[in-house]
């Protein structure tokens, strides 16, 4: 009987351990869902930024305005590519020469 007992707890554990393991799974892909949506996002939000300020780039300023406001976006530009979000140099320089 003692070691009918045992065995059934040791079934009982194994069956959680299998049962926490599940769990375990289904939050580790949920987690990654919502990471790989989150870098989605940001990666949309990062492409968004940089077309409006390649047309933004594009037109010539054409009062002491439009320079301060041409100038901030360069700034800015300059500040990703120091951030590694645009690693390459040149898609800094063709914007500022639009």
């Amino acid at each position: 009987m003692v070691h009918f007992l045992v065995l059934m707890l040791d079934a009982l554990i194994l069956f959680a351990f299998v049962i926490q393991e599940q769990r375990l799974k289904i939050i580790e892909e949920e987690v990654l869902e919502q990471l790989v949506k989150q870098i989605k996002l940001h990666s949309e939000n990062i492409i968004s930024d940089l077309e409006r300020a390649t047309a933004q780039l594009k037109t010539e300023p054409e009062d002491l305005n439009d320079f301060s406001k041409y100038a901030l976006l360069v700034f800015k530009l300059s500040y990703l590519h120091k951030d590694n979000v645009v690693k390459d140099e040149n898609l800094i320089y063709w914007l500022c020469k639009r």
